[in-house]
């Protein structure tokens, strides 16, 4: 039984790993604490499945499953959609103070913003030509099949990127050149 949790921890390893993609693993213990069946279901939750698939996938009954689902909604304080019968974990953002859908995640990712702003997602190239990601303040899934490498807002590349525009040069380091600037979590 799970007791005393600390549901901003939870939700924040619950939000890396939507970020990060991972894959489910139907034999290890959950990042919630749960194992076996309730790890499986856990896992299965964060790429969506439906509840006969979770039903046979689990080993449990319906009635554990539903029940495992309202757990996870009370005691670790997960957001958890039910669209077309498929129930999934949902990334939810303390700064937007919401649940975020997979379908509206991608979209503030793909959004152009004029300007560079905390928790947006910038496109640079280096002198090399070399492409790279960048999200400053907060961690971001992998962009045209690259890594996005996080920036601490209080650090110095990070602050000179900010108020930037797209095309501009920065001069730090070697240089880099803004290609894009995506709004993903920025105002």
């Amino acid at each position: 039984m799970t007791v005393n949790r600390d549901l901003k921890s939870d939700i924040q390893a619950t939000n890396n790993l939507i970020i990060q993609g991972t894959k489910h693993i139907l034999s290890a213990e959950s990042w919630l604490g749960h194992n076996k069946n309730c790890g499986i279901i856990d896992y299965l939750l964060l790429k969506g499945e439906s509840i006969e698939g979770l039903v046979q996938k689990s080993g449990r009954s319906k009635s554990g499953v539903i029940g495992h689902i309202e757990h996870l909604k009370n005691a670790h304080g997960l957001s958890i959609s039910k669209n077309n019968n498929i129930f999934k974990i949902e990334y939810y953002s303390y700064r937007l103070n919401k649940s975020i859908n997979e379908e509206y995640f991608k979209e503030l990712i793909e959004t152009e913003i004029p300007t560079i702003k905390k928790y947006s997602l910038i496109k640079l190239e280096k002198s090399s030509k070399e492409i790279m990601w960048v999200s400053i303040s907060t961690k971001a899934p992998n962009i045209d099949n690259l890594e996005v490498q996080y920036l601490d807002y209080e650090k110095n590349f990070a602050q000179s990127l900010m108020n930037k525009e797209t095309g501009e040069f920065v001069q730090f380091g070697l240089g880099f050149k803004i290609l894009s600037i995506r709004k993903f979590l920025s105002e």
